[in-house]
């Protein structure tokens, strides 16, 4: 029975609802592999996006006896080869699927520190758990990196500050382009 992936919402406080209507990236428990699928698109946003998409992520459940629903953390570690920016986004939405209760599925929303040069983008998704005190890690468990995932190149000019939104919602520029 296919999932409908149009369903599965994430609450990520815009007052938009967003959705992730393309099949999840899945990590084999076993392997440690993030398997993309053929039909995903590989170009997750281009240079000067922010929360522009949403990839969805589906895991084993429980791996090597641990239920990786109940850990205390999760995190999806980066890094754009392009530009060389890395750091760590916050899984917040894990849930168990309703369709099998072996299986998590969380969302990595791409922001503006991901897309700042086109090239690959390098993932490894980490989960851990620490002892009731919260000062050391009792548990630790990393994907393998993948770096199939992409920014494509774009127009957009971090150093342009004079593009603002009028009041009926039409962005204007108050500064001077030059096209050469």
């Amino acid at each position: 029975m296919a999932t409908d992936y149009t369903s599965l919402i994430n609450d990520t406080g815009h007052s938009d609802v967003l959705v992730d209507a393309e099949q999840p990236i899945i990590i084999n428990g076993f392997t440690r592999k993030c398997e993309i699928p053929d039909n995903f698109n590989k170009q997750i946003g281009v240079v000067g996006d922010h929360k522009s998409n949403l990839v969805t992520f589906q895991c084993d459940r429980y791996i090597d006896g641990h239920d990786i629903s109940a850990c205390s953390m999760a995190f999806i570690k980066w890094q754009n080869l392009g530009s060389g920016a890395s750091n760590a986004y916050t899984i917040e939405d894990r849930a168990v699927l309703e369709a099998d209760e072996n299986k998590v599925q969380f969302h990595w929303e791409i922001e503006s520190d991901v897309t700042t040069a086109p090239g690959s983008v390098k993932f490894q998704v980490c989960f851990l758990d620490y002892d009731e005190e919260g000062t050391k890690v009792t548990y630790r468990w990393n994907s393998n990196p993948n770096n199939e995932l992409s920014i494509g190149e774009g127009m957009f000019d971090p150093n342009i500050d004079g593009l603002a939104a009028n009041e009926t919602g039409s962005f204007i520029y108050s500064g001077a382009i030059s096209i050469t």
